[in-house]
């Protein structure tokens, strides 16, 4: 993902698109919850049906294609549709694909007969589906730092840019429209619905849940991925072979926590709870009518905040060492009852509930450095909550599988400028450092997932504000590899395409403040560039908001190289789906930047406000049907 992608706070001259005629107001699905045998029992079961499919495909002297899938969050479960909805195909057809059964790939594996002999294996370490979207479980299996959402949860982006082309809001809650932003247990409810509709015994099928991958190597001598796996509830260790390692463990993989800064509390006395925002499940217990603090800017603080003042909480402080913080785009918070504290972070704690902290400054590329000495100090504060994101769980994988994606080398053309923006009058033509970078997160080795130099490994990646959307393309890509139904472009090829999209990031300010370092050094002084009053300045805004198109122009991409059944546009120019998508985003944010302080300044908490306390929702509609979205039927801290 881009360092900071967040929208600019224009309001859109939306696309229009024709409306279908208004529906029934009321959420209900047509499909309940799947039921999910995690047993023992189950896992043994799958095992079984693995070995037996091996020992089919020998008695038909034919060896299966095995893929190892890494988690059963999104990614996991969308790669593991989109191929049952290929072997379905396959075996109504006995052919690899549609009319491109006659291609053949890059790599011998590709080179399939048939598809049936495609052997998928999902490994989940949690003892349900859905990653960081299923509930918490206080019975789970899996380690103490999983990633689980908090009940209450609602989304903070666009629903509209989490349908499916194959399964819309209208069918999944029966023609009724939807809130721009969605509960938890509706998306949850929503992604296991695609998937079950039409294959009850899906997650049988295909998922071995309570299971932990343990260690994942390739071993050159038998060009097989060697896994490694461990039954959380028997113990049992096994190792298998596969031709095929698809990595869905998620960019919210583990809980990332600062030990540092955690140690510095309790050394100085602080005596409080202190805890991740992914232990939240008891949230209103540990903020009814407390003072807490929230360490970090992320999405996470955002909602945990209003969720907090929804729950009755006193007061919120949320710390950011970041000047371009999610929190710091937020102009409307509900009953004064939330304080930014901005450019500082945690120094030291003080006995018994004391925090003091330090200022900050950014050092290029990407550390922040502390002057050491108290800048301000905050009393009272019954529990800190770090909403300070999470790590990637690449902890299973071999070293020699993982992809450099920091501080890789760039080759600028010769010559080359950027392009003119808003921000040349004031900083000229500003020449690169000796050496620039790639964008951090934009791995050169990767080709839309897939390892250039080992093709046979793949990771899901977020390109957009609507990961979901992101999941389902790059699921759809991995399975069209893998089935045999596309070929991989040449290494040349593959890496061309990176330059371009390198090239491309490099005339965005916002992404060349994190790829130059000449660059970084002087953006400072366009005038009123980072004069806050209470958010981020007009001037940063405006300019984003021209790269708003761009991750949607890199998620058109990867559906154009993976032949997915629906456009977005192209890399060079969305269409009018694309744009839709881009405007749905810019509106999100847009609602972010209302003020209606005066509104908030009342003692009637039904009158506060949220960013979520929209009145525009017939301007977000879906890019299937054409439904539009619906207005709250009351302020959201009283739902």
């Amino acid at each position: 993902m881009a360092p900071n992608s967040q929208a600019a706070f224009l309001a859109p001259d939306g696309i229009m698109v024709e409306p279908l005629p208004s529906s029934p107001s009321t959420l209900t699905s047509p499909f309940s919850s799947p039921k999910i045998d995690s047993s023992s029992t189950s896992q043994q079961r799958l095992r079984r049906r693995h070995q037996q499919a091996q020992q089919q495909a020998r008695e038909q002297d034919e060896e299966p294609v095995s893929v190892c899938v890494i988690g059963s969050g999104p990614g996991g479960m969308f790669f593991c549709y989109h191929m049952d909805q290929k072997l379905k195909e396959g075996r109504d057809d006995d052919a690899i694909g549609h009319s491109s059964s006659s291609r053949t790939g890059t790599m011998d594996m590709m080179n399939l007969r048939t598809r049936k002999n495609v052997n998928i294996q999902c490994f989940e370490r949690a003892s349900s589906p859905g990653g960081v979207w299923r509930k918490a479980d206080s019975n789970d299996t899996s380690s103490s730092d999983a990633v689980e959402m908090y009940d209450n949860l609602w989304t903070n982006g666009s629903s509209h840019n989490m349908e499916f082309f194959d399964y819309t809001f209208d069918e999944h809650f029966d023609g009724a429209p939807v809130h721009v932003y969605l509960q938890r247990k509706d998306v949850l409810d929503y992604m296991l619905s695609r998937v079950t509709r039409d294959c009850p015994d899906f997650f049988d099928k295909y998922v071995q849940f309570n299971t932990e991958v343990n260690h994942v190597t390739f071993v050159d001598a038998k060009q097989k991925f060697e896994v490694k796996t461990i039954d959380l509830l028997t113990k049992a260790v096994t190792v298998q072979d596969f031709d095929y390692c698809v990595w869905a463990g998620g960019a919210n993989g583990r809980q990332k926590l600062p030990k540092t800064t955690i140690h510095r509390l309790r050394s100085g006395g602080y005596s409080g709870p202190i805890m991740h925002s992914a232990d939240s499940a008891n949230l209103e217990e540990t903020v009814r009518g407390k003072r807490i603090l929230l360490v970090g800017g992320s999405y996470s603080a955002e909602d945990l905040a209003i969720q907090a003042v929804k729950l009755g909480v006193e007061h919120v402080d949320i710390v950011t060492r970041s000047e371009e913080a999610n929190v710091n785009w937020v102009r409307n918070w509900p009953g004064h009852k939330i304080t930014i504290h901005r450019n500082v972070q945690i120094l030291k704690g003080g006995a018994p509930n004391t925090v003091h902290f330090e200022d900050v400054w950014w050092e290029w590329p990407d550390r922040y450095v502390g002057t050491g000495t108290i800048a301000s100090t905050l009393h009272n504060i019954d529990a800190v909550l770090f909403c300070t994101g999470y790590d990637s769980a690449f902890q299973m994988l071999d070293p020699k599988l993982l992809v450099k994606s920091k501080q890789v080398p760039l080759q600028l053309p010769e010559g080359w400028e950027m392009s003119t923006n808003d921000f040349t009058k004031h900083l000229g033509d500003v020449k690169p450092a000796d050496q620039v970078y790639y964008c951090s997160g934009h791995s050169p080795e990767l080709y839309h997932g897939v390892v250039i130099d080992n093709p046979r490994m793949m990771y899901f990646q977020d390109l957009t504000s609507s990961p979901m959307m992101d999941h389902d393309a790059f699921a759809y890509m991995f399975a069209q590899l893998i089935s045999g139904d596309m070929p991989l472009p040449s290494k040349e090829i593959m890496r061309q395409q990176n330059l371009k999209r390198a090239l491309k990031e490099m005339n965005f300010p916002n992404y060349r403040i994190y790829m130059d370092e000449n660059y970084n050094n002087i953006i400072g002084n366009v005038p009123g560039l980072f004069n806050y009053d209470g958010a981020v300045s007009d001037a940063w805004s405006a300019e984003l908001s021209k790269e708003t198109p761009y991750s949607i122009e890199l998620l058109a991409d990867i559906m154009q190289a993976a032949e997915y059944p629906f456009s977005l546009g192209t890399y060079d120019e969305l269409n009018e789906a694309g744009k839709r998508v881009a405007l749905h985003d810019t509106l999100c944010s847009y609602h972010r930047s209302m003020k209606t302080d005066k509104e908030n300044a009342s003692d009637d908490r039904s009158q506060w406000t949220t960013f979520r306390d929209y009145d525009d929702g017939h301007k977000f509609q879906s890019i299937y049907t054409a439904t539009k979205a619906i207005n709250l039927e009351s302020n959201w801290l009283v739902m």
